[in-house]
């Protein structure tokens, strides 16, 4: 968010690269979705001032975007499920009739609200917290 969409994308897709080498490798295909949310902050940081609105906002985005790239490379890669707390909606979600796509992304996007508003919120706080010497005042000012 702070030096752009190029280098949110970068950094995010190195991220998910790096650590699926070291980790598992089949989580290497979800940099895409690192790379979307890069791109993504990034060009609202540059558009818009980051504030809590913009912070929250970007989330609720990201929340919806994040599920409908992530869900069909977790359904081809891990068959739908996460190996988390959510595996247990996507089964009911499959048991009571709904698609294997349905089913993941539902899941996804219930967890997903919680994790990207309040990562965007804690980046704006980190930010507004920050001296005033260390913000880019095109980003940051009047608008926190």
């Amino acid at each position: 968010m702070y030096f752009g969409p190029g280098y949110g994308a970068a950094v995010g897709a190195l991220s998910n690269i790096i650590t699926g080498i070291i980790f598992n490798p089949k989580d290497i295909p979800f940099f895409i979705v690192s790379v979307a949310v890069g791109l993504i902050v990034g060009f609202i940081a540059k558009k818009f001032k980051f504030n809590l609105v913009t912070a929250i906002v970007t989330g609720l985005l990201l929340s919806v975007v994040c599920p409908l790239i992530g869900t069909p490379i977790g359904i081809w890669v891990y068959e739908g499920l996460t190996g988390t707390g959510t595996d247990f909606l996507f089964i009911w979600l499959q048991k009571v009739g709904n698609s294997i796509f349905i089913s993941s992304f539902i899941a996804k996007i219930t967890s997903n609200f919680l994790d990207k508003i309040g990562s965007c919120v804690l980046v704006w706080s980190l930010i507004k917290s920050m001296p005033r010497q260390f913000t880019k005042d095109k980003l940051f000012s009047e608008g926190l």
